[in-house]
């Protein structure tokens, strides 16, 4: 092949992969909208939620389950969230015939400003205090907002869980050896759903995800309401 033919050959598989570029931004852009329409339906919201970790360590492998309760009230301009959790570890030694376990609970409980945190660990109970994640909330784009931030996102072919119509993306994070996720929305409330997230060699090590989803139905305001134990000092990280 002649070298001009060859640089002509170039510069249009440039053209084109910078066109399908443009046009996944494009979708992406245009779905962020309608998540973000499909979101201010929402008033209340009721969840179970299930997580998964797995964590490669030097001489053990480290196992993690995290079931829990979620709860979100739209107050105005505030999200109010309330979260029970509990979960159980195992670590699984590589050279040696043995495993040890572990649980905690913990309930983490937001105002619209702060988010309060108690943790108990075999009857030792901490509360901390931190300035309100927006990823405490599970809709709408402030669910995916570090994603978006420091992620490549791209629209994948649409999907469904649990019945419920999903948008999928994948998000492919800016590094050297990047970590990947793979997102799936709610298409008619704009929650996520699910959320796995896989290493730089492809493996999964975490995978979250929502069930018994309950939109726009009375919740106790006492939920949102936080009762520091007695006794048990507030470990403040707000810097207020």
């Amino acid at each position: 092949m002649k070298l001009p033919n060859m640089l002509l050959l170039i510069t249009f598989a440039i053209s084109g992969s910078m066109d399908l570029a443009l046009a996944d931004k494009q979708d992406v852009r245009k779905t962020r909208t309608q998540i973000k329409k499909a979101w201010s339906k929402v008033k209340t919201l009721s969840a179970t939620s299930l997580q998964n970790n797995v964590k490669d360590l030097r001489v053990a492998s480290l196992s993690t389950t995290l079931y829990g309760t979620y709860y979100l009230v739209k107050k105005g301009d505030k999200v109010l969230v309330r979260q029970d959790i509990s979960t159980s570890s195992s670590m699984d030694y590589k050279e040696h015939d043995m495993s040890t376990s572990s649980g905690t609970a913990s309930t983490t409980i937001g105002d619209g400003e702060f988010q309060y945190t108690i943790t108990e660990i075999e009857g030792n109970v901490a509360v901390k205090k931190f300035t309100q994640s927006p990823m405490l909330c599970i809709g709408g784009l402030d669910a995916m907002k570090i994603f978006f931030e420091r992620y490549d996102v791209r629209q994948k072919s649409d999907s469904k869980i649990d019945g419920r119509d999903v948008y999928v993306f994948e998000a492919i994070a800016r590094k050297k050896k990047p970590r990947r996720a793979i997102l799936s929305v709610d298409k008619q409330y704009g929650i996520l759903l699910k959320r796995d997230s896989y290493d730089y060699q492809g493996t999964l090590r975490s995978s979250l995800s929502y069930h018994d989803v309950k939109v726009n139905e009375d919740i106790d305001p006492q939920k949102f309401v936080f009762e520091p134990p007695s006794g048990i000092p507030i470990e403040d990280y707000t810097g207020k």
